[in-house]
Order: C-alpha cells, then sequence, then structure tokens
C-alpha cells in the first residue's frame, strides 16, 4: 500500500487495488486564521473511497476535501469496506474535552492507527478490543493542542508500531509557535525509536514482508521537515 503525508493530521492511503482511504482532511489557511498558526501546505482535494474523521474541529474535517466518498465515518464502530476493517474507537481530545476517534485501519496485511488528537493513554479494555499489532502509527507530536510529547511517546509504547510517523507538528510549511519546535519533536523520537530516517518524497509504498523485518520501532519522517545542522544524515539513511 501507498501512504500519502498531505501536511498537518492529513493521510491518504492507497491499496494496492486503488481504494483511497483519507484521514482528517484540514481546511484552507484562511479558514486556520482562526487558529494562533498558518499553513501553507496545498489545499486538500483528494480522489477517496473512505473518508475518516476523527474529530470535529477545522484542521480536521474538511468533508468537502474528499471527491464523493462513497463512505464517511466520523463515529466509533467496526466496519468492513470492501475487504478493509475499519475499527473506531471513541476517546478524548487532548485539550479540549471533546470527543476524538482513534481509528485502525487494515488492508493487505498491514495495520495502520490514527490517534488523531487523543488525550490519554490507551486503556487495557480498548487495546483488548482492538486485538491487533500496529504496523504503522500516525501520532501527533505538537504538543498543546494535541498530548504532550511524553504523553505521544507512552501511547507509541503501549501500541509498539513497526513504524511510527510524526503528524500534527511544525514543519516548514505550518507556522506555528504554540506547536513544539522541531529540535524537540526530533529529540523525543530519537529516544523513544531505534532509528530516525527521514524520507525524500512525501509519499512512501509498504508491504507487509518489509514491515515484518522491523524488530524494533523505527520512525519515518515524511516532507516538509526541518534539517538541523545536517544531524538528520548522521541518526538515519534518508531514503
Amino acid at each position: 500500500m501507498r501512504i500519502k503525508w498531505l501536511g498537518h493530521s492529513c493521510i491518504l492511503i492507497t491499496t494496492e487495488n486503488n481504494t483511497k482511504i483519507l484521514i482528517d482532511p484540514f481546511k484552507s489557511t484562511a479558514t486556520m486564521r482562526m487558529w494562533p498558526m498558518r499553513m501553507k501546505y496545498d489545499p486538500v482535494d483528494e480522489e477517496a473511497d473512505i473518508l475518516l474523521i476523527t474529530h470535529n474541529h477545522p484542521d480536521h474535517n474538511n468533508i468537502k476535501a474528499a471527491k464523493n466518498p462513497k463512505v464517511v465515518i466520523r463515529e466509533g464502530g467496526q466496519k468492513n469496506i470492501d475487504g478493509i476493517d475499519i475499527s473506531g474507537i471513541e476517546t478524548k481530545h487532548a485539550n479540549f474535552r471533546t470527543k476524538n476517534i482513534v481509528f485502525f485501519v487494515k488492508a493487505e496485511g498491514i495495520t495502520i492507527c490514527h490517534l488523531g488528537d487523543v488525550g490519554h493513554l490507551l486503556d487495557k479494555k480498548l487495546l483488548e478490543d482492538v486485538k491487533a499489532k500496529v504496523d504503522i502509527l500516525f501520532v501527533p507530536l505538537s504538543g498543546f493542542p494535541g498530548p504532550s510529547l511524553e504523553t505521544a511517546m507512552m501511547i507509541t509504547n503501549q501500541l509498539q508500531p513497526k513504524v511510527v510517523v510524526p503528524i500534527h507538528y511544525r514543519t516548514p510549511q505550518c507556522d506555528a509557535a504554540i506547536f513544539k519546535k522541531p529540535d524537540k519533536v526530533y529529540e523525543i523520537l530519537r529516544k523513544n525509536v531505534s532509528d530516525l530516517v527521514f524520507l525524500k518524497e512525501n509519499s512512501h509504498t509498504y508491504t507487509k514482508e518489509e514491515l515484518e523485518k522491523y524488530t524494533e520501532t523505527r520512525a519515518h519522517v515524511f516532507p516538509p521537515y526541518f534539517i538541523e545542522n545536517n544531524k538528520t544524515k548522521k541518526e538515519g539513511e534518508i531514503a
């Protein structure tokens, strides 16, 4: 399957049979002026068969960004759509105490988890209900208004994914003074994963066979990202 990071918390998953799953598309830069951040990512405008919305905030809930989705899911529960298993677990948002859905998507033998802006550790019953080993985890690493970096890494350690992908954090295309600085994001990743890999492109193809080779959690950082004093070249191969 191919995974593309469109910026902020927005992910596009494309399966081998060309089913497209879009998660948390954001609204335009103009809309984002109501928040203390400025986004310069390209507007989201994607064909999508399935649209998943983790919570009802304007930087996550732009339903109009998906062209003619067959299914829109913004609640908890379990569904099987064209052979793709989707589990939504209701949680609480990190700071606004509103509802947040953590989504688990399984296709082609690969399980993907998108945390949205969850603000707390996942309880034991939730983990038992999921009954799935997470291969790829999308974790918010802005700090406020998402979970603290420490909480985000504790959730990552609970799920023990093969690959963790940082989302919802400061990048050259997201000028957000309230977000943690990139060096703090990279620092906490280095402390919690076996390798920090900076990818050259904002999309990457994953296979079950490739992921099974990873014995420890590694981080894949999709561009755009900040390069700090050439440290990235020393820390991990830029693929």
